[in-house]
């Protein structure tokens, strides 16, 4: 039945095991951006798989800018998880920039602005700032 569905069909053919072969190859190759992915897709607030994704396109600047613009636009800092890695304090640094890497540490450190704290504040409070009486 296969065989009459198929007739003549470049996929019927019984050489196609270089095809074949070609395709396993090309995913073997994305596996590492696949398999991210799919990580980001369970979870697109987690920051250590962005930056995961981030090395994935180490030689290609352009892969990179992208990835960290998408970042920007999907994590939300109230649902983020994972250590967030002061990479753009040491970049400033390699790059003799004291003074930049000084005002991203002060601005990183700074006390939440009153908007933010209204905003956590109005959320439920989590079980670990609750002091016992």
């Amino acid at each position: 039945m296969q065989r009459k569905i198929l007739g003549g069909h470049w996929l019927n053919d019984g050489n196609d095991v270089d095809l074949r072969l070609a395709r396993l190859e090309d995913l073997m190759n994305r596996r590492p951006e696949l398999v991210n992915s799919v990580m980001l897709r369970q979870n697109p607030h987690n920051v250590e798989q962005w930056l995961r994704r981030v090395k994935l396109f180490e030689g290609d600047a352009e892969k990179q800018i992208h990835t960290y613009t998408e970042a920007v636009k999907t994590v939300d800092p109230m649902k983020a998880t994972g250590k967030v890695s002061p990479h753009a304090v040491e970049m400033e640094l390699r790059h003799n920039n004291f003074t930049g890497a000084l005002m991203l540490m002060r601005r990183a450190t700074a006390e939440p602005s009153l908007e933010v704290r209204r905003m956590v504040a109005s959320e439920a409070e989590p079980v670990q700032s609750c002091t016992s009486p």
